[in-house]
């Protein structure tokens, strides 16, 4: 007897990570299994998801707040750039403050449309990928099975604080226990009275205690995260967390428009490619994005550059690079030898499953974990972003491009990575979910 269709709502952060991620796995649940798939978007993201034929229904985050007071893209994007320069730790105060207490608010805001959206719609299970718990998700009325979706970092896995805080760049490989500990005790002292009041509010509203200075709630169903088993952390986990926590090591969306390789980087065929993302902010940083130009104008190699929203402002471009506001970065990564990123969780893994080697230019968030684990397992090079020097940069793409054994290692874990399939894993095990705990 042929299966029921299933409903599956997806509740992403509106980055876009957690949404490629998720426009990736909703095209496999209905394309390839015949299920139905409904985003549930903050209603600033309308429009995300139904531009690749998704269902959309949206919750209010703003009806508390005073619009007058709202920033603009601008004046967001000038006051994140500041930020960008400072250390991880100082980050912590200021910027990653103030991103999880906007995340908060979102979710205390949109919590009630939430819930009201769930008994309209009564999926058979919800997956959400967000940085704060939604009560509504984890203590639904109707008892529908959730999972926990991680498109970040898997420091964020609690583990008793056996490693470093995410969002930090300490090493869990090479850093003493007392190294760690004093990094918590410094995150404790910045987040400890927004913890407190943000788990106070989930206990008023029916749900269980949050895991201690953690602001997510993971699923006793099922947690999946995306990171590759070469670079993970969590190769010990215990036998309960095993059977909770399942890891994929890619999630490449199979969605990204064909890519018309420029005629003008046609003309140096023997000549290396690289391809330069630092992601949706930091290439709005005209500063260091011209400093990239300048610097790989006068190399022998090819670039093909993800410009962002001021694209404007690079052209013309030397003749040895091109680029365009934005780039199917997944039809790209196969074509080149190499990736400069920011270190991004999606364009990281991105690059394990096309086998490519990278250079990193960390600015915040858990980009600052991938920099350094990628550093410390050697599958590619880390330098500081504002103030790298022409040498350093040269040096290290000479060295990733010469470096056979590493384009060896990496074509191995790429097979392996795409025989494993995480995309079709993830949907396969959220049908497996929603059916094992059926209404």
């Amino acid at each position: 007897m042929e299966k029921q269709s299933l409903l599956i709502a997806l509740l992403p952060e509106e980055t876009f990570g957690p949404l490629n991620n998720f426009i990736g796995i909703a095209n496999v649940l209905t394309n390839d299994m015949g299920h139905r798939v409904i985003f549930l978007l903050d209603s600033h993201a309308n429009g995300k998801a139904s531009k690749y034929g998704f269902e959309e229904k949206y919750y209010n985050s703003s009806k508390n707040s005073n619009d007058d007071n709202d920033e603009s893209f601008d004046e967001m994007i000038n006051r994140s750039l500041v930020e960008f320069r400072k250390s991880p730790f100082e980050q912590w105060k200021t910027f990653v403050f103030s991103n999880i207490k906007n995340q908060i608010k979102v979710i205390q805001n949109g919590n009630e449309d939430i819930k009201n959206l769930l008994e309209e719609i009564k999926p058979d299970v919800i997956v959400q990928d967000i940085y704060v718990t939604s009560p509504a998700i984890i203590n639904n009325k109707n008892k529908i099975p959730f999972i926990r979706f991680m498109s970040g970092n898997p420091l964020a896995i609690p583990d008793g604080h056996a490693k470093p805080p995410v969002n930090s760049g300490v090493s869990a490989q090479y850093s003493s226990p007392s190294e760690i500990k004093q990094c918590w005790n410094d995150f404790d002292r910045i987040f400890r009275s927004l913890w407190n009041s943000f788990n106070h509010w989930i206990q008023n509203e029916g749900c269980t205690s949050l895991p201690d200075l953690d602001f997510v709630q993971s699923s006793t169903y099922l947690n999946i995260y995306v990171y590759p088993q070469v670079m993970d952390y969590h190769h010990a986990l215990n036998d309960t967390d095993k059977a909770r926590w399942l890891r994929i090591n890619s999630c490449v969306r199979d969605i990204d428009p064909e890519f018309q390789f420029p005629e003008k980087l046609l003309r140096q065929t023997d000549s290396p490619l690289i391809y330069v993302s630092l992601g949706t902010l930091g290439c709005e940083d005209v500063e260091l994005m011209k400093k990239l130009i300048d610097i790989l104008s006068r190399t022998k190699y090819r670039c093909i550059f993800s410009l962002g929203s001021k694209h404007e402002q690079f052209y013309p471009l030397p003749e040895n690079i091109w680029g365009d506001k934005t780039i199917p970065q997944t039809k790209v990564i196969p074509l080149v030898h190499m990736v400069i990123t920011h270190g991004g969780n999606n364009t990281v893994t991105d690059c394990f499953h096309f086998g490519k080697p990278m250079l990193v230019l960390p600015m915040f968030w858990d980009q600052h974990d991938n920099a350094t684990r990628i550093s410390e397992t050697r599958y590619g090079i880390c330098l500081d972003t504002y103030t790298f020097t022409e040498q350093q940069i040269n040096d290290a793409l000479k060295q990733l491009l010469s470096d056979e054994e590493l384009k060896m290692k990496l074509t191995t874990i790429r097979e392996q990575i795409k025989a494993m399939d995480g995309i079709k894993e993830a949907a396969k095990q959220i049908e497996r979910v929603a059916r094992q705990y059926q209404n």
